[in-house]
């Protein structure tokens, strides 16, 4: 299992919103675009990183590895992306039952240091198997390069390699029910009690989350499809005004292609 992201191999990224939520913050007075990263306890898969805590745990038994991991999960603030443009179940669950909108996004320009980007892997048999054979592969010799035997056993080296593999499984996994997402995401790891500073809050459905605003420049988008229940002449009379207004005429608007009347 290989979750890196490489926007070599993926040009662009999609993100499915409503149009409410791209006039009140997504696009800054400058332009400049800053996305709502949600902590990850209030994300919409229920399962959220509680897969990969068991898949972790039960790998971590079954083989007998020298790793121990505590019951807390990180704090880890979420924005996600997809690979699937334009595509009816995505419609419906973010982008307002095909009333919003979705973003085409340039990916190596949201591919910067202060972030993670990756993919995200689904609990299927397939991946399961991936993971169990990236472990029984002989770690010893790809760890061991450039630790000499003087400062590193070759123990502790399969460990870091059994760590490096198991660690980050909660928060890249998740149920097979999501395949169709598709997804690629971008956090970014912290401390809770050494960020109030830099956290925000919004209420939905009655209950506060928490979250932080990732930033990326404003030539990052490059297109904004409306949503197949939308008025598209209407909508896109008033979305070109406003992008105009941010400076960003040059942005292409489009109509989604699926037929659906919501």
């Amino acid at each position: 299992m290989n979750n890196e992201f490489n926007p070599d191999d993926h040009p662009h990224v999609w993100h499915y919103t409503s149009i409410n939520s791209l006039v009140n913050g997504l696009i800054e007075e400058d332009g400049n675009l800053c996305f709502w990263a949600s902590h990850r306890q209030y994300l919409n898969d229920p399962m959220e990183t509680i897969l990969g805590v068991d898949l972790r745990d039960r790998l971590i038994n079954e083989k007998s590895l020298k790793i121990k991991y505590g019951k807390a999960t990180p704090d880890i603030f979420i924005v996600s992306f997809s690979l699937s443009p334009d595509i009816l179940p995505m419609w419906n669950m973010y982008g307002g039952n095909g009333n919003g909108i979705m973003l085409k996004l340039d990916s190596k320009l949201l591919n910067v240091k202060e972030y993670s980007m990756y993919h995200m892997e689904y609990d299927t048999i397939e991946v399961i198997n991936q993971i169990e054979n990236k472990l029984d592969d002989n770690l010893n010799s790809t760890f061991t390069e450039g630790c000499p035997e003087d400062t590193c056993s070759r123990e502790s080296a399969v460990v870091l390699g059994e760590i490096l593999i198991t660690a980050n499984l909660p928060e890249k996994i998740k149920s097979n029910s999501y395949q169709y997402e598709n997804e690629v995401r971008i956090s970014h790891t912290t401390d809770i009690q050494h960020s109030l500073k830099d956290i925000k809050y919004r209420c939905s459905n009655g209950v506060i989350i928490p979250y932080m605003e990732f930033r990326f420049l404003k030539e990052a988008l490059k297109e904004i499809t409306i949503g197949p229940t939308n008025d598209f002449e209407r909508s896109k009379f008033s979305l070109k005004m406003f992008l105009d207004s941010k400076e960003l005429g040059d942005v292409k608007i489009s109509k989604s292609e699926v037929p659906y009347r919501g």
